[in-house]
């Protein structure tokens, strides 16, 4: 009972608070030396983390994991919002964003180009294998602008693949694309065909600017700050032009296959069953749906997602009186579709950062909405019709 009424009181207290970092919030807390300094300690040595400060929060609830799974006693666990069941698991299979680099931007100058950059803020990709995809474990940031990224005007490339491009006809674009892809198969596809060996295929090779391509290809870069494993390659500025030409039209593509999936998620959800819930489905959608889907970690702790949608029962029921319950539907079988293609969708699938939920649980959550989002004295929270998609 004390640990419950400890865990309440640290959701309760899991705020955000103002940031007095240059850095701006989206990256202060996983890539700063921020990262690991919470703003408060709870009595027992527990941290309070800003919102943003996702690798803080994780580190310490997996270092408190280890020390559960081996017996350790830790005055922390009795304020950690985590079952024993979940804390086992987490000791073996360490949370997300722990992988995160610091100062990525800042300690290579030039790795990036300012468009490169707002491109995977928005659609982050993932790593794609000989038998299959992951979804993006990056978080996603749809809205972001460029004038946001300011901030590190002096340490990203200017250049705009697009600009790149200025005043070339269609014809001879198509043509630098292929010499492009042909450069990558003679030189690069060896590992680069899939992420497994070196971390990008050519899609994620699209966050590079042309300069780094070229630098680092040439092993003509600083390395102080990179653990270099890919020997050198000769590369000219021109090809490592055409090579970023490549890379993007691959990225765009995947984008367009992704974006023509998603079209057909309204016929999905018109087709799904509409058998209603039984009791005890009513009761487990209420209950545990969203925390055994890993959707709390951000919806029931004070910021901007829980802001955004609160998974509560009292959040959810003021959620529906304003919003329309398909969206939810929509953005788990986004996720799905995230993770089939390794790429993000401009409207990001959930649960962001984590593997898609299951098929049976979108089923449940199809079948709630087409009966009414019954609440669990069977009251209907939303109203069901064939357009309700739109």
């Amino acid at each position: 009972m004390i640990r419950y009424f400890l865990i309440l009181t640290l959701l309760i207290s899991f705020g955000c608070i103002a940031n007095s970092s240059n850095e701006i919030k989206e990256c202060n807390g996983c890539h700063t030396s921020n990262r690991l300094k919470p703003y408060e300690y709870f009595p027992n040595g527990f941290g309070k983390w800003e919102d943003q400060q996702c690798y803080g929060c994780h580190q310490e609830i997996t270092d408190i994991a280890i020390k559960f799974n081996s017996g350790l006693k830790d005055k922390r666990y009795f304020a950690l919002p985590v079952s024993d069941h979940k804390l086992k698991l987490i000791a073996g299979n360490h949370l997300s964003y722990l992988d995160g680099p610091i100062y990525p931007i800042k300690n290579i100058p030039g790795r990036l180009s300012l468009f490169s950059l707002q491109r995977f803020l928005k659609r982050p990709f993932g790593q794609c294998h000989y038998n299959g995809c992951n979804a993006p474990v990056m978080m996603a940031y749809p809205l972001i602008d460029k004038e946001k990224l300011t901030v590190y005007n002096d340490k990203v490339s200017k250049e705009n693949i697009f600009e790149l491009q200025g005043g070339v006809s269609k014809e001879e674009k198509e043509k630098n694309i292929n010499i492009g892809r042909e450069i990558f198969e003679k030189k690069c596809v060896s590992c680069h065909k899939y992420s497994s060996i070196s971390g990008y295929d050519s899609v994620g090779l699209s966050l590079f600017s042309k300069k780094w391509i070229y630098s680092y290809a040439n092993n003509l870069h600083d390395m102080e700050h990179i653990k270099r494993e890919m020997p050198a390659i000769k590369l000219s500025e021109v090809e490592s032009e055409q090579l970023v030409r490549y890379f993007f039209n691959q990225r765009e593509a995947r984008e367009v296959e992704l974006d023509n999936l998603l079209q057909s998620i309204p016929d999905k959800f018109n087709k799904n069953d509409n058998t209603p819930l039984s009791k005890s489905e009513s009761f487990y959608l209420w209950n545990r749906l969203w925390r055994d889907n890993n959707c709390v970690h951000c919806h029931e702790i004070k910021g901007r997602a829980n802001d955004a949608f609160d998974t509560s029962a009292s959040g959810l029921t003021a959620w529906l009186k304003e919003n329309n319950p398909f969206d939810i539907y929509s953005r788990l079988v986004t996720r799905r579709y995230e993770a089939q293609l390794g790429i993000g969708a401009s409207k990001p699938g959930m649960p962001m950062t984590k593997e898609p939920v299951s098929e049976q649980v979108i089923s449940l959550l199809s079948r709630w909405i087409k009966n009414g989002c019954l609440d669990l004295n069977d009251k209907a929270l939303c109203l069901f019709q064939s357009d309700l998609k739109d």
